[in-house]
C-alpha cells in the first residue's frame, strides 16, 4: 500500500518521515491475509495512529504524571473510538524509554484516572468545553479532529489539507500543562501558536 499514492502521508522532515515509515509498516502488518483494499477512512486513522504514538515518543512529562518510572505510557480515547483495533496494533509490542504502551478507551472525563496521551473524539464535541476545563492543570497532551480545538485549550489539533494528515500545535497551552515538547516535533506541524500568535515552522 503507498500512502503517498492516496495523499495520506506528508513528507516534512525527518520526524514526519519516521512517522510515516511507521504508519505503513502498521498498516502492512493489519493487512497481512486481507485482500481487500482498505478504505480512505482506514488509512486516515491508521495515519493518526502512527502520530499518536510519535508525539509520546517527543513529549517530555513532569516525573509526577506516572506512579513509578516503570509505569505505561497510557495513550486513551475519549468517546467514541474511530480507531476500531488500529490504534492498539499500531502501539503492540513497542516501548518507549523503557515504558510499555497501553491503550484505554473512557466515556467520561471524570473516569480518566492515568493518561498521558488522550485522543478526544468527535462524539464529544458538544462538551469540549468542559471537557478541558476538567482536564485543566493535568499533565495530559490533549489530541482532536475537532474543529476549533485549540481554540478552546486543546494542545494538538490533527487537520487534513490537500489530502494529506497535518497537525497544529499550541505551545502554551502545553506548556500550561506542563509538557516539553521536542523542537523536532515543533518543526514539523503545519502551524505553531506560540504567545498568541501563529508561526509556520520551516
Amino acid at each position: 500500500m503507498n500512502f503517498f499514492k492516496h495523499g495520506w502521508l506528508s513528507a516534512r522532515g525527518t520526524l514526519d518521515r519516521a512517522a510515516c515509515v511507521f504508519a505503513v509498516g502498521t498498516l502492512a502488518v493489519a493487512l497481512i491475509g486481507d485482500a481487500e483494499e482498505p478504505s480512505p477512512r482506514a488509512l486516515e486513522y491508521h495515519v493518526k495512529a502512527g502520530f499518536l504514538y510519535t508525539f509520546a515518543k517527543y513529549v517530555e512529562w513532569p516525573t509526577e504524571a506516572f506512579a513509578s518510572p516503570t509505569n505505561a505510557i497510557v495513550i486513551g480515547v475519549l468517546g467514541e473510538d474511530p480507531f476500531n483495533k488500529i490504534l492498539d496494533a499500531t502501539v503492540d509490542g513497542k516501548a518507549i524509554d523503557g515504558r510499555p504502551i497501553r491503550i484505554l478507551r473512557f466515556q467520561q472525563v471524570d473516569k480518566i484516572e492515568t493518561c498521558q496521551v488522550l485522543f478526544i473524539s468527535v462524539s464529544e464535541r458538544d462538551r469540549l468545553a468542559d471537557i478541558l476545563t476538567r482536564l485543566r492543570g493535568r499533565s495530559i497532551l490533549t489530541v482532536s479532529e475537532l474543529n476549533g480545538f485549540l481554540q478552546h485549550g486543546g494542545h494538538i489539533h490533527f487537520v487534513t489539507e490537500d489530502s494529506r494528515v497535518k497537525f497544529d500545535i499550541d505551545l502554551n497551552a502545553t506548556r500550561r500543562a506542563g509538557l516539553k515538547l521536542d523542537a523536532n516535533l515543533l518543526r514539523v506541524a503545519r502551524h505553531v501558536v506560540r504567545h498568541g500568535s501563529e508561526t509556520r515552522p520551516e
